[in-house]
Formats: structure tokens, sequence, C-alpha cells
């Protein structure tokens, strides 16, 4: 069975080779940290080197967009924060601070670059972070894109992958994010959030405190399922507020940072 597995990663591994980059972008990137991964595990990707093999390759215009396979169980893990050396950095061409941003769905994080790289600069990334999930080992592979359209133009020279090992998942859930409501024409409000992210969601709970007269009364929610709405239709107009906190649930009970969410 493992033979049948690795076999099967060689020839995942073999058509990455095939995939359809940008031949206009000549910019490397390479890692040298450790190829094999675990499930439920966060490891970083470092160091991780980038370099311009041409003048206007790497601007300030696109900046850097690093992309995590997208059918693949992985994505980047925010809470550490990305530090940035070389002569990228000793020139003024990235800020050794740059602030990051991440993609709605974590597959795609965001250096922001200040002024455009001349050829053979580098930039050298530690504290860059990703997590896997409970799911298949596979091949996967690290991208980057130069000119924001959120495409592959360059892969990684180094492939990667994740083992079948069972891991204990101490790893909690992304918040919801995007939180907004509508009223419909019963009187109902209903909640709605971005697409959850993470692979492992069991459920997202939603706590309802109602305020009326200054005084508070609780509603706890157990809203099982991988969604993001749900319908209020215990909503007054006497109420003075409403505030629902949010949070998400994965299968072993790991519980997101809570997000509150007043009307």
């Amino acid at each position: 069975m493992k033979k049948t597995k690795y076999f099967f990663a060689w020839m995942l591994a073999l058509s990455f080779a095939f995939l359809p980059l940008k031949t206009a972008s000549a910019a490397s990137l390479g890692s040298t940290f450790p190829t094999v991964m675990q499930l439920q595990e966060i490891r970083d990707f470092s160091p991780l080197t980038i370099e311009a093999d041409e003048e206007e390759e790497i601007t300030a215009e696109h900046g850097i967009n690093l992309i995590l396979d997208p059918d693949m169980w992985i994505l980047w893990h925010t809470e550490a924060t990305p530090k940035f050396t070389g002569e990228a950095v000793e020139n003024g061409r990235v800020s050794a601070n740059a602030e990051v941003t991440y993609s709605s769905d974590y597959k795609v994080v965001h250096i922001p670059v200040k002024k455009d790289f001349l050829p053979e600069e580098k930039l050298e990334i530690d504290l860059l972070q990703a997590r896997t999930y409970q799911y298949d080992f596979s091949d996967r592979y690290l991208g980057m894109d130069l000119n924001g359209d959120l495409e592959v133009d360059v892969l990684d020279l180094n492939h990667y992958e994740v083992e079948d090992i069972d891991n204990t998942d101490f790893i909690n859930p992304y918040p919801v994010s995007g939180a907004q409501h509508e009223l419909n024409e019963e009187g109902e409000l209903i909640l709605t959030w971005d697409a959850l992210a993470d692979y492992d969601v069991d459920y997202v709970r939603i706590d309802k405190t109602l305020v009326t007269n200054g005084e508070d009364k609780s509603f706890p929610k157990a809203y099982s399922g991988y969604k993001n709405e749900f319908t209020d239709t215990q909503i007054t107009d006497e109420a003075d507020s409403v505030t629902y906190e949010i949070y998400v649930v994965d299968f072993v009970g790991n519980v997101s940072p809570t997000v509150e969410y007043t009307v």
C-alpha cells in the first residue's frame, strides 16, 4: 500500500513539471526546509529565497504572491510574523517588517514590494508557516505569482509532501470573517459570514445576547454544519441591541477565537 502511495506521489510530482507557467517570468523561488510534513502540523517554509533574474520582474505594482496548491488540504498559518532579510531588504525593495496579507481562503500570502527589484537581488523569508489537515498523504507545491493575477508564474524548486502519520490535532480553526446581516420580509434576521477556510470544521456555534431596557438575556445556540448562514427567528423590535458570539469548532473540539457581531 505504501509503495502505491509513493508511486502516486512520484507521478504527481512529475506532473507538476508540466504545469503551464508564464515563460516571461524567470525569477526563482527556492526553499531548503525539510520536504516532508506530517498531518495536522504547522511547519516553517524556512529559509525561503526569492531572486529576480530580470528587471521589472518583481515590481512594486504587483508585489509578491506566494500560492499554496489550491487542490490540496493545506493553508497558510497566520499566527507567525514572517521575517525578511537579504539584498532586497538592504536596498529598500522590501521592508524588514513588511506587513503581509492573506487571501480570504488562506491560500495566498501577499508580500508588498516598495521598489522594483534589480537583477540578482534576493529576498530571504523566515517564519512563513503552513498548516496541514487530517487528510490523505499527497505531494504538494508552492508557487509564486508576480503580475497580480494569482496564477502561478514560478514553482518552488523543491516539492514537498505530507505523510499520513496521525498526529494529535492542537490547531485551532480560523475565526469567521466578513459577518453581516439582513432582515427578511418575515422580520427574521439572517446572519452570514464568509465561507469557512478550515478543512476539519465540525460546526459553528452562535451564542446570542439580547439587550432590552438595559437587561441582558442570553440565548445559546449550537448551530451544526459546515455552513456560513444562520437565521434568527427570535428578534423583537423592542430590543436595544443583539450581540452574536460566533466561533468555529473542529472535529476534535478545538475552538476558534470568538467573533462578536452586534446589531
